[in-house]
């Protein structure tokens, strides 16, 4: 029975899907730690609506390499993760409707 669960457990740690939620909660600790969201967003709030996309734009080219990475790893992520999700249950969901 040990072999079934190493097997399952080696399994769902090499499953891509939590390769990239790891990979995304590694690039938000990194994007957390190196912009001070809070004082982002509290800018933000005390800003005229007209200037919001200007102030945004300054404050992703003013940011640093590493900074700016992690949020396109973030974004790259996010958007990847829904068309894994999609592949790893379509087999399953064809098989059902069968």
């Amino acid at each position: 029975m040990r072999r079934v669960y190493t097997m399952f457990a080696a399994r769902v740690v090499s499953s891509p899907v939590l390769l990239q939620l790891a990979v995304f909660a590694v690039a938000l600790t990194i994007f957390r730690e190196l912009v001070w969201v809070s004082r982002v967003l509290e800018t933000m709030s005390q800003m005229p609506l007209s200037r919001l996309p200007e102030f945004a734009l300054t404050v992703v080219m003013r940011g640093e390499v590493v900074t700016l990475a992690a949020l396109g790893v973030m974004i790259f992520t996010a958007l990847s993760l829904q068309w894994r999700v999609r592949t790893m249950w379509q087999p399953k969901l064809r098989s059902l409707a069968t």
